[in-house]
């Protein structure tokens, strides 16, 4: 029965729900804040929620946390049951077991939209763990906005960025470059940003 239990683990973790969340939380940031300028629901309770929110961000790191507590109900009690399920007519059945999805190799997405009006995801991906600066720089390589700095896991990785720089000021329309830098790699696209 453990080889159920590692299927579990290797389909359905934290980490691989929390980069998901992220990810479709960066896709959705545009139409979020049109709908709750529309219907100012933040902060208040609306059926069946039990949890009240006061901004985006709360909702989606409630939503991860929901989720991950179901994971671990679903460990205690669904999985224990599957141990007790034999096996048909006494042949072995077994689930195929995958290794966890980890990207082969260092990589720089094209971020998207391209070009943007608001905000954009830039995704990357780590083949090892390690530091990362992945940053914004002006055509005349002066870095005006820092994206992510610091230790990441190896995998998947989505960030989003709104065409500010480090102070919270927007920039102007034009072509900017995105670096990502690790200990080993290097790599640098470009964008456009429209105002």
């Amino acid at each position: 029965m453990g080889s159920r239990m590692d299927y579990r683990a290797s389909l359905y973790t934290l980490s691989r729900d929390t980069t998901e969340i992220a990810e479709t939380a960066v896709y959705l940031e545009e139409a979020q804040q049109r709908n709750f300028q529309r219907w100012p629901i933040l902060g208040e309770y609306v059926w069946p929620n039990n949890f009240i929110g006061k901004t985006y961000a709360e909702e989606v790191a409630y939503l991860g946390q929901w989720l991950d507590e179901r994971l671990v109900w679903m460990d205690a009690n669904f999985l224990s049951e599957l141990r007790r399920v034999p096996d048909l007519a006494g042949q072995l059945t077994a689930v195929e077991e995958r290794p966890a999805a980890v990207p082969p190799s260092f990589a720089l997405g094209q971020n998207y939209p391209n070009p943007f009006n608001g905000a954009t995801a830039i995704h990357f991906s780590l083949a090892a763990p390690g530091a990362v600066d992945l940053g914004v720089y002006d055509l005349a390589g002066q870095k005006v906005a820092t994206l992510a700095q610091g230790a990441r896991q190896a995998g998947e990785h989505a960030v989003r960025w709104n065409g500010a720089d480090d102070r919270g000021r927007e920039l102007a329309s034009g072509i900017y470059l995105y670096r990502l830098r690790t200990f080993a790699h290097e790599q640098t696209k470009k964008l456009l940003l429209l105002r």
